[in-house]
Formats: structure tokens, C-alpha cells, sequence
């Protein structure tokens, strides 16, 4: 099962990269929400230097996903 599992991974990773897009970075290799943090801040940033206004939108996905109850 665990062999399977893995070749099947490593076959759909390139397939699952090129899907997503780069603006996924949660959950995937040499990414982090650490970098989606650093651009937004950047965006504010320059917004308020150059006296934009801006609109954002977080959206909270957590129960997107069925959690598992340990009961």
C-alpha cells in the first residue's frame, strides 16, 4: 500500500503543481504563508505610499474540509 501510495504521489505532484498555481503556498514544498504574508504587507505598503485605496478579502477555508472528531 505505502509503495503504491508513493509512486502515485510522485507521479501526481507535477501534474498537482502546475494546477495550483503559484499563488498556493500553504502545504507545499519551498512555500510558505510566510510568503503571502511578505506580499501583502508589500502591497500595503506601497497602496498607503502612494495613497491607493485598497480592498482585501480573507477567506478561511477550514471548513472546506471535514474535520476529524476525537471524541
Amino acid at each position: 500500500y505505502k509503495i503504491f501510495s508513493n509512486i502515485l504521489f510522485k507521479r501526481l505532484q507535477s501534474f498537482a503543481d502546475k494546477a495550483v498555481g503559484n499563488y498556493q503556498c500553504g502545504f507545499r514544498p519551498q512555500r510558505s504563508t510566510i510568503d503571502q504574508i511578505h506580499t501583502l504587507r508589500q502591497i500595503l505598503e506601497k497602496t498607503k505610499e502612494f495613497n491607493i485605496r485598497t480592498f482585501h478579502l480573507f477567506i478561511d477555508f477550514k471548513a472546506a474540509y471535514d474535520s476529524i472528531k476525537r471524541d
